[in-house]
């Protein structure tokens, strides 16, 4: 098999309680919030807790808040959400737990102190929630969650030479699929139904998704209009809470279509949506084509960077009847809206096109130190990336790929990570084999960086021309920048 690339696209804690607010079946909603409140039962010598969570549906970087907690009360976190997404809370550094959050639904942490008779008190917590109960015990059987499994780093990154490859990683995947949904049946008595049901279509439409980029590769990248044959059901309204159904559908028919345009952005991407739309009319079904437009137009909004973007984007809202509801409709508007305050703030922000880049003095895995300006007279492409943050590591099969594309180029990929988890860090690095030049953060670069590049969320992108001058901030992802970066190639 040949390499390819992708083308698109806690010391010692004794007690705590984490329950979820209501029993109630989950559904798409919009405008709605998740909130995990946080009790703590006495007063605490700072005690740290840290939530991170991010979204699929619209595609959304990841985001932390942090509470320190030092007196007896009651704190809360909101996040915006439109359906069941996962969290990650982390206590003190200590220890790290996951879980679900939900629209209209709270999670509960209850933390505290007991006196004991080694020192004055200790910390106490314990996990009461089946959902977290079940990811553990996966995790610890399996060593990883299933989109997390080596497995994937094949599927996405590795072409099949032959038809004798594809259906020997298809057994694989299979194979894999199957013990994941055997463990699934064994574990999911104390499960909510709708949270078992949930898992079972992450599972199914994962693995239709990492055969389907086998199928498109062995292809040699190019469908030529057709989808590829499946053996489950694409237009299914029992699988509209998984995030890796609507992955999966996405690509099922972005893939099928190619593009030979010049376009970027938005435009891009509505010149694909054209091509693809009547099958993908012709497929989906009533709630699961509206809320699939949705999907589409929130991410679309994320792509939006101008004015020119934005009037783009609202013509092709006002020229279609996509049978949203007001809720629906109220929410797009609003995307839009903050969309078009980050475009207008855009133009404001002090680093911008031409500026200098910030530099920095970080270690490489060998523990060398580097700084910016040693890759003078080369294009830069800035990665910003934590090893808490899951669509991070989602992405890196895709720098690879960008990495395979560009090594007789005189462009170089920079990762850096922005917390100092050394071992983690490394351990995440060798795993994915992550490509370029890998860097780690550590004493208050990572508030330096982050300050200085802007960076509201990870991953975070920045390209750097031959002279060390920002060209973007901000920048595309890695499986969309190729073409730009050749544009800008020929400046150098």
């Amino acid at each position: 098999m040949k390499n390819t690339f992708l083308p698109l696209l806690i010391g010692s804690f004794l007690f705590c309680c984490c329950y979820h607010s209501n029993n109630s079946i989950p559904s798409i909603t919009f405008n709605d919030s998740a909130i995990i409140k946080i009790i703590a039962e006495n007063d605490i010598d700072s005690l740290f807790i840290s939530t991170t969570y991010s979204s699929f549906f619209p595609i959304q970087p990841c985001l932390v808040h942090q509470i320190k907690i030092a007196k007896k009360g009651i704190y809360k976190i909101s996040y915006k959400i439109t359906r069941p997404e996962i969290v990650n809370i982390e206590i003190s550094s200590l220890d790290t737990f996951t879980t679900y959050m939900s629209p209209a639904d709270t999670v509960v942490i209850k933390v505290g102190t007991v006196p004991t008779k080694v020192r004055n008190s200790s910390l106490y917590y314990e996990i009461d929630d089946p959902i977290h109960e079940y990811l553990q015990a996966e995790k610890k059987k399996f060593r990883y969650h299933y989109y997390e499994s080596p497995l994937r780093f094949e599927a996405f990154n590795i072409a099949p030479e032959s038809q004798k490859d594809f259906d020997q990683i298809v057994l694989r995947i299979n194979s894999a699929q199957n013990e994941r949904l055997a463990f699934l049946e064994n574990n999911m008595t104390k499960l909510p139904e709708w949270f078992a049901n949930m898992e079972r279509n992450n599972i199914i439409y994962y693995s239709a998704g990492m055969k389907l980029y086998q199928y498109f590769y062995l292809h040699d990248n190019n469908l030529e209009g057709e989808l590829m044959p499946v053996d489950i059901d694409i237009s299914n309204p029992e699988a509209v809470l998984s995030p890796f159904y609507w992955c999966f559908v996405s690509d099922y028919f972005v893939l099928s279509d190619t593009l030979n345009s010049n376009l970027r952005g938005p435009a891009r991407s509505l010149a694909l949506y054209k091509k693809y739309a009547p099958k993908l009319n012709a497929i989906l079904k009533e709630d699961n084509l509206r809320y699939y437009n949705a999907y589409y137009l929130l991410n679309l909004i994320k792509a939006i960077e101008s004015d020119a973007d934005i009037d783009i984007v609202n013509q092709f809202i006002e020229s279609n009847d996509f049978g949203f509801k007001e809720s629906e409709i109220d929410y797009i508007n609003e995307e839009i809206f903050n969309r078009q305050k980050y475009v207008e703030a855009k133009v404001k922000r002090v680093l911008s096109p031409g500026d200098k880049a910030p530099s920095f003095y970080l270690k490489d895995l060998s523990g060398n130190m580097h700084t910016l300006d040693e890759f003078k007279g080369k294009m830069v492409y800035l990665h910003f990336w934590a090893t808490w943050c899951g669509p991070c590591i989602s992405e890196m099969p895709f720098i690879n790929a960008l990495q395979d594309k560009v090594v007789n180029k005189p462009i170089i990929i920079v990762n850096v990570c922005l917390d100092d988890k050394i071992e983690i860090w490394k351990e995440i690095v060798n795993r994915e084999k992550l490509e370029g030049i890998n860097l780690i953060c550590q004493g208050n670069w990572n508030n330096l960086l982050s300050e200085r590049y802007l960076i509201k969320g990870v991953p975070h992108y920045a390209l750097i021309d031959k002279n060390g001058l920002i060209i973007e901030n901000s920048s595309k992802r890695p499986n969309e920048i190729y073409n730009e970066l050749i544009t800008f190639l020929e400046d150098i």
